[in-house]
């Protein structure tokens, strides 16, 4: 077989945001090698859609709409996901001038446009990898935006506090 392993699962990789824009689809398939993990499915996606290094960095990897570490194991049939950073909204032609556009949870978009439903939007962003076992606190997870939000120095992420309505 040419030195190559032999295929032996196949995941569906779902793309967002500037990573769907930049592939110019927002799902594919990968074929690899039995006992393959995110990491290795990440490696061969940029073989494939190498415009996608840059950004690879900073996102967050699901599977089966789980948040997963890269040395996570996959099988055949998995859905992984590529999770781009979340990003904050305008105030800009909006009543009261308070909105934010963010991605809770894996597969919704939601446009928030009162205090209530942003803070909860923050809150779960910044403790489902916490929820989930991934770190011990929200500013330990390096795709987090919590470590700058609890102003202990500025991580990847940041927020643009003067644009966030007071907490109700």
């Amino acid at each position: 077989m040419d030195g190559e392993a032999a295929v032996s699962i196949r995941v569906r990789v779902k793309l967002f945001a500037i990573l769907r824009d930049r592939a110019g689809t927002g799902e594919l398939t990968l074929e690899l090698s039995d006992g393959a993990t995110v990491s290795e499915a990440r490696e061969q996606l940029l073989r494939e859609l190498p415009a996608l290094r840059t950004f690879v960095e900073r996102v967050a990897f699901a599977v089966n709409q789980e948040y997963a570490p890269v040395n996570a194991p996959l099988k055949d049939g998995d859905e992984v996901a590529l999770i781009p950073p979340v990003s904050g909204g305008s105030d800009r032609n909006v009543p009261g001038g308070c909105h934010a556009h963010a991605r809770v949870g894996m597969l919704s978009d939601s446009n928030l446009w009162s205090p209530k439903p942003i803070w909860e939007a923050i809150d779960y962003v910044h403790n489902n990898p916490v929820k989930r076992g991934l770190c011990q606190s929200p500013e330990q997870w390096r795709w987090s935006s919590a470590a700058d939000y609890m102003e202990l120095g500025v991580g990847p992420l940041s927020i643009q506090r003067e644009q966030l309505p007071p907490r109700p």
